[in-house]
């Protein structure tokens, strides 16, 4: 007769461990699922619990790179949080991965300590769309800056953002704050609001519009 063989918790493939930690959305509950056994500790820090808030600047063009360029990880966070110049005070510190941390290291610094004389408001948009649209299991998107989103190629940033959110059936709170600026007038804008990603947003719990 065959005999069993028990195996231990601690002896699973890290790709079942780094699966199982995915369906834990609470940073505080994977920090106590770490705390199990250090092989839970090394698949879950920094790999999960660095993902799963991500709080920083819509320049940080190197961080938001890192997410478009890498599925896999950007699959791991649960909350964004982007804001400008004008919100900072609020929201600082900042909080992103450490390996996009070390990313940014490799770029001059005035790349990412004022971007704006290097990359343009559009550009640094269309790397944070990239990113949301690989955020599939996104839960929760704060949008809090000033844009006025006037020129043409902006503009196509925004609908891409929010075409990239409206794909994500995970998420269910939304707090948008931001001057009111609809790709037409205001009547003819709330008129075809069909039109926009926007009204797909039909599985939100929480919408914020300030």
């Amino acid at each position: 007769m065959a005999r069993k063989t028990a195996v231990l918790l601690p002896e699973l493939f890290p790709e079942l461990l780094d699966t199982i930690a995915s369906f834990i959305d609470s940073r505080q509950d994977l920090l106590s699922f770490s705390l199990a056994c250090k092989a839970f500790k090394g698949v879950i820090i920094p790999l999960h619990t660095d993902y799963r808030i991500v709080r920083c600047h819509y320049r940080r063009h190197a961080v938001w790179k890192h997410f478009a360029q890498h599925l896999h990880l950007a699959c791991r966070v649960r909350t964004v949080v982007v804001f400008d110049d004008f919100e900072a005070a609020q929201y600082l510190p900042e909080r992103f991965p450490r390996v996009s941390r070390h990313a940014e290291k490799d770029e001059k610094e005035e790349d990412f300590v004022d971007c704006a004389h290097v990359q343009s408001s559009a550009d640094n948009l269309l790397a944070v769309a990239a990113s949301l649209q690989n955020m599939q299991q996104l839960k929760r998107l704060q949008w809090s800056t000033s844009l006025q989103f006037v020129e043409q190629r902006e503009r196509r940033a925004e609908a891409a953002i929010w075409y990239a959110v409206s794909m994500h059936r995970s998420l269910q709170d939304v707090e948008f704050m931001q001057p009111i600026n609809p790709p037409t007038s205001l009547p003819d804008f709330l008129h075809g609001i069909e039109k926009y990603p926007v009204s797909s947003f039909c599985f939100l719990k929480i919408v914020w519009v300030t």
